[in-house]
């Protein structure tokens, strides 16, 4: 898991969009990011990397798949099975 006090409302946002049914741009992504950031008073995030690091963190982590389809010029993102979610997993052994 990536070592920075803001991951958790990363995280957040990016399940709450990308289980929401509509594909989002990374641009839309960063945007939706940035504003929760801002409220909590965090700093914003301005890497493209630390967007495609936590997407691929969230695959890795909770085994799942995020489609990525190409729109114009851009990427769209979004879950595989909109019904899943990070934080409705249950636990494992290991998590015990």
């Amino acid at each position: 898991m990536p070592n920075t006090k803001n991951y958790s409302t990363r995280l957040r946002v990016l399940d709450r969009c990308l289980r929401s049914g509509h594909a989002y741009t990374g641009n839309e992504l960063t945007a939706f990011i940035n504003e929760a950031l801002d409220l909590r008073g965090e700093p914003k995030i301005t890497s493209r990397t630390t967007l495609m690091d936590d997407l691929l963190n969230i695959e890795n982590e909770y085994h799942t798949t995020i489609i990525r389809k190409k729109r114009g010029r851009q990427m769209t993102y979004y879950y595989e099975d909109p019904d899943f979610s990070v934080f409705s997993q249950d636990l494992s052994e290991d998590d015990f």
